[in-house]
């Protein structure tokens, strides 16, 4: 999908950060652009900043955890175009701490953004792509969801699924017309921090800080690979950087990654305390 010029784009989490960027970057490139987020005002303006240099953009109030929220958006999008080009699950959030204090909510709020959220997507928009035989879907996971980090377990998990959803499509998919680009950066400067549920002890949120300052992209530069991505029909985009190290370790010498690992942490969290610890049940 070289040329872009008039492909109707949809983003989700396109209120701030990556999505944000992505709505831009698509629109720069002659797409016409549907930002959907969580925050009407946060879509707004970003259909503001679109039209604003120059593109065509729409807003929409999305949960993108609700399939009926998603499902009325969908149709308002579909009625419009005629069709969807290409879709960008972009939506998530993050819970971060330690994982017995990990609550019911939590799981069902993080699974049903970071999973259920690319699951609607998928459900409602490839359909009518494989019926026209073209389209692609940009599924944005995470560098957590190809290797497992210690105080993110549901971060982790949920990033997870998506990575496997997504090369199973990438490997059903491209027979039908319809490309799959997987997305696994190591960090990007976005708001999911700011706005995720994150209870981590000591000094665990000064050591993730310094771990976004060192690691983390701009949002910008991401979404510039990602338009890339959907032009040269790539299925992965992994940007290598110091994280990356972590991956190959784990993929070369996973006993050693997970045993070393667990003594780091260990290390990093000082003596055990005993006490009871209430749970959400």
């Amino acid at each position: 999908m070289r040329d872009l010029r008039d492909r109707v784009v949809v983003v989700t989490g396109a209120g701030s950060g990556l999505g944000r960027a992505c709505a831009e970057a698509f629109a720069r490139h002659g797409a016409r652009v549907h930002a959907l987020d969580i925050s009407a005002a946060r879509a707004r303006e970003t259909a503001s900043l679109v039209r604003h240099g120059g593109g065509v953009a729409r807003s929409y109030r999305v949960d993108c955890a609700d399939g009926g929220s998603f499902e009325r958006a969908a149709r308002r999008i579909l009625t419009r175009e005629g069709r969807v080009d290409v879709l960008v699950n972009n939506a998530g959030v993050c819970v971060a701490g330690p994982a017995d204090q990990i609550t019911p909510s939590d799981w069902e709020w993080i699974l049903g953004v970071n999973l259920w959220g690319v699951i609607h997507g998928v459900r409602l928009f490839l359909p009518g792509m494989v019926e026209r035989g073209e389209g692609h879907i940009v599924n944005v996971a995470s560098m957590a969801g190809l290797t497992g980090l210690p105080m993110v377990a549901a971060y982790c998990a949920s990033k997870a699924a998506v990575v496997g959803l997504s090369e199973s499509l990438a490997l059903e998919l491209p027979a039908r017309g319809v490309r799959v680009t997987l997305v696994c950066p190591a960090a990007v400067r976005t708001n999911v921090m700011r706005d995720g549920r994150i209870r981590l002890p000591g000094r665990w949120p000064e050591r993730i800080e310094g771990w976004f300052g060192r690691f983390a992209v701009s949002p910008e530069k991401m979404a510039d690979e990602i338009v890339e991505a959907v032009r040269r029909e790539r299925s992965l985009v992994a940007p290598v950087s110091q994280m990356s190290f972590l991956w190959w370790l784990r993929r070369a010498f996973p006993r050693a990654y997970l045993e070393g690992g667990a003594r780091l942490v260990a290390g990093l969290l000082g003596p055990k305390k005993p006490g009871a610890v209430k749970h959400e049940v």
